[in-house]
Parts: structure tokens; sequence; C-alpha cells
């Protein structure tokens, strides 16, 4: 996957995993190097850590690209998750709900994300916020009105309940689907992450 997923990087440098400082310096069953804020050519931070041998995984699929690859937890504060690739391709999820991504070209560089709840009927309308580089690497902020709703044909899990939320805003419309459990968990996803890497689908069963 890494000759794939190095087409895929942006050759300009840029500043990589600022969402990951803060997230790794209180977890302490992680065995973790210093954070890694420098520039870096090729789109990549350095790995902050290497997942340990018994550590969560779960499956991520480009859908544009095609690709599907394992990604393993590193370290989880509060309701977020840092996950690596085996290439040191890193992703942040909320609760299941994706928030930042770094190492993939055009990365998701921060979102606010709605609560399980928020997906569960509880609150179906809400704002979302999600923060992008351009291409002068300055930050570009887009702002979304969503609406929660439940999927008439179901697929995937049997046991889930599947949500679709649209979003309507400057930068378009995006469709993010959630599969979610009894436990109020999310189990399977497809997120938008951005213009140039498109859908992704994070999926708990599929190994």
């Amino acid at each position: 996957m890494g000759a794939v997923l190095e087409m895929m990087r942006s050759p300009r440098p840029f500043v990589g995993l600022i969402v990951v400082a803060v997230l790794l310096s209180a977890c302490s069953a992680v065995p973790l190097a210093k954070a890694a804020l420098s520039r870096v050519g090729g789109g990549v931070a350095p790995v902050v850590a290497k997942p340990a041998e018994n550590s969560k995984k779960i499956m991520m699929t480009l859908v544009s690209k095609k690709i599907k690859f394992p990604i393993q937890s590193l370290a989880t504060k509060g309701d977020v998750t840092l996950w690596a690739s085996a290439d040191g391709a890193q992703v942040a999820l909320r609760n299941g709900l994706l928030v930042s991504t770094r190492g993939f070209g055009m990365d998701l560089m921060s979102a606010d994300v709605p609560s399980v709840a928020d997906l569960t009927d509880v609150n179906p309308n809400h704002n979302r916020q999600n923060t992008y580089l351009d291409g002068l690497d300055a930050s570009d902020r887009r702002i979304y009105s969503c609406v929660v709703a439940p999927v008439a044909e179901r697929t995937g899990p049997d046991t889930a309940y599947q949500v679709l939320e649209t979003c309507d805003g400057a930068g378009g419309r995006i469709k993010n689907e959630y599969w979610i459990d009894s436990a109020n968990s999310v189990v399977k996803s497809k997120q938008w992450v951005s213009a140039g890497v498109g859908y992704a689908i994070f999926d708990t069963a599929d190994q």
C-alpha cells in the first residue's frame, strides 16, 4: 500500500500531526516519542508511536482509490482515538466520527462533528465545520448545515441502525453514512475526508 499512498501525497511540505500532540501527551498506556510537529516533505509527518501488537484494528477503504487497508489504534484520550496505517498515515475518530487525518495528501485538518446522539434522532439538525489546507497551505474552513435521517433501504450490518447525514454549505454537499448498534457505537461508517481524498469507509467488523 505504501507505493499507492505515496502517489496520493502532495509534493509540498506542510505541518503534520497538529491534532495528536495534545491527544497523546496524557496516554501512558502507549510508549510515545516526542510529538513531531516539524514541517516535512511528502505530506506525512514522522510516526509518533508504533501500535502495540495487540492493539485494536479496523479496516479503512478509500472509496475513489479502491484501496483497502487496516489501521491500528495508537492511543485514546477521552472520546477520541488515534489510528495509524502501516505507512504512518493517521486518522482521529471521535466516537467513530472523523475529526482529522494526516498523511493522505489533501487532509482534513480538523472537524467539529455531531455526537452519536445527534445521529439517532435526538437532534437531527446540526451544523458541522470542516477545516482543510488550501493550495497555499492556508486554513480553509467550511461550515455546513446538516440534517440526519434514517436510511429506508438499509445495507450493511443487519443489527445496526443506519442513518444518513446530509450537509450543505459553501463547499457543496457531503453525505456521510453511519451504522450504529444497540450500544450507540458506530460499527461502520462512510465519511467525507476531502476533495483530494473523497470518501473513506471505516468498518470495525471487516477483518
